[in-house]
């Protein structure tokens, strides 16, 4: 059986809901980032900063300096590290001005097993990882930094 909501739930789920949005206004003030140019939203009830607010951060910052075309690992290169040989893994090193070294990111993704059942991963599993791996190297070293100064 499955408990109806009562009052009480309801109230706390319009609570968490305005508590999400005062959070959204809150870092889209901040950032500048925009839900009408599909740069911040509520996903699974999280606030999530998409590949295109990430790439505003980036060029608004001054200190962005480039990134490197995605690697997709090689057959070899997947089972010495470990992935499973229908994934797709993708490496991209991201610059920052004034460090010596880029900051690398992974992406992994695969049609047939999604992680939570993610659509765009099912149908578009390159994007999906080279998505992955612009993100982790963004938040990696590039985003924290400007965001932290």
């Amino acid at each position: 059986h499955m408990r109806e909501a009562g009052p009480e739930g309801m109230m706390a789920a319009r609570e968490t809901a305005a508590q999400q949005r005062a959070m959204a206004v809150q870092v889209m003030t901040a950032t500048g980032l925009s839900p009408i140019l599909g740069e911040v939203i509520i996903y699974e009830g999280k606030l999530y900063v998409t590949v295109d607010g990430f790439r505003k951060i980036l060029n608004a910052s001054g200190t962005f300096d480039g990134m490197d075309l995605p690697h997709y690992l090689s057959a070899s290169e997947k089972a010495d590290q470990g992935y499973a040989a229908d994934d797709i893994v993708v490496r991209m090193a991201m610059y920052r001005k004034g460090n010596q070294r880029p900051v690398y990111g992974i992406g992994k993704a695969n049609a047939a097993k999604p992680f939570r059942g993610n659509q765009v991963e099912k149908t578009h599993p390159q994007i999906m990882a080279e998505n992955r791996a612009f993100r982790r190297a963004a938040r990696a070293g590039t985003v924290s930094a400007v965001l932290l100064e």
